[in-house]
């Protein structure tokens, strides 16, 4: 469980280690924030694992499926056809 602000901030710089080897890999950065979520599931006080789901649901996921749906290309596959 995360009770004090130091622990909270040793947390976050290994969520931020993660997330770097996942980059320096090559992996897609949803990966690394996935493996990064693995980690620190159980380790948190439910407060904290709420404040972290509010902002996930209500930021981080609709920013990343608007991201993956302006990235898609829809006409590859009318490409591929031809």
């Amino acid at each position: 469980m995360v009770a004090e602000p130091g622990s909270l901030l040793v947390l976050l710089a290994g969520l931020t280690l993660v997330l770097a080897t996942a980059h320096s890999l090559g992996l897609e950065a949803g990966l690394g924030a996935f493996l990064a979520g693995l980690l620190v599931r159980d380790r948190l006080d439910p407060e904290t694992s709420r404040v972290f789901e509010t902002a996930t649901l209500g930021l981080f996921a609709p920013l990343f499926f608007a991201t993956a749906g302006l990235r898609a290309d829809l006409n590859h596959r009318r490409r591929t056809r031809r």
